[in-house]
């Protein structure tokens, strides 16, 4: 597992979001690590959220749902990402057209409807899923921003609270008039 702190200096780090990589459970993966994983999904009671990435060429596959399952179980609020979302958009080296590219999104959109169907099956039981399924990649650029990273940064922040709220002002009291004083009748 491997931790990353992000921002929180002031207050002591009280307000602090610690991102946990917690890799293998897939191909590569070990027993041992997932045995790990388990304990610390099941016993850090600090823990906000899950964020499960999902392989956009491959879709949920058992081992994500056996995942899943043993989240929902343990109660943890989770949201999906589907990474490598670039590999359905740009799958070659060339720029695409624009037909052909407003039919990869059609495709990744049509991937992402799949994904969220496989992860919630029950629309009236969300079974803690929070929020949409994310596409995202961290290789493509797109106007200049890697495409999703900052819509999982967002979730992120809004699962541990930290969520921007701007401060609205409200309007000053005023004093309320009748209409008979207004009209004269009064």
């Amino acid at each position: 597992m491997n931790a990353f702190a992000v921002g929180g200096s002031e207050d002591n780090g009280r307000n602090r979001l610690v991102v946990l990589d917690m890799p293998g459970y897939g191909k590569g993966g070990r027993a041992e690590w997932g045995t790990q994983i388990m304990k610390y999904l099941e016993k850090r009671k600090e823990l906000k959220g899950t964020f499960l990435l999902v392989d956009a060429e491959h879709g949920v596959k058992k081992s994500d749902q056996r995942l899943l399952a043993l989240i929902k179980e343990l109660g943890i609020p989770y949201q999906v990402i589907l990474s490598k979302a670039d590999k359905i958009v740009f799958p070659g080296s060339r720029k695409p057209s624009q037909e052909a590219l407003e039919a990869r999104f059609s495709s990744l959109r049509r991937t992402m409807e799949s994904v969220k169907k496989a992860i919630q099956p029950d629309s009236e039981d969300d079974g803690g899923a929070v929020g949409e399924v994310i596409a995202c990649s961290s290789e493509k650029w797109i106007e200049g921003r890697r495409m999703g990273i900052d819509e999982v940064r967002f979730a992120m922040l809004r699962a541990a609270g930290l969520e921007h709220q701007p401060y609205t002002r409200l309007a000053s009291p005023v004093e309320i008039v009748p209409h008979e004083e207004l009209s004269g009748h009064g």
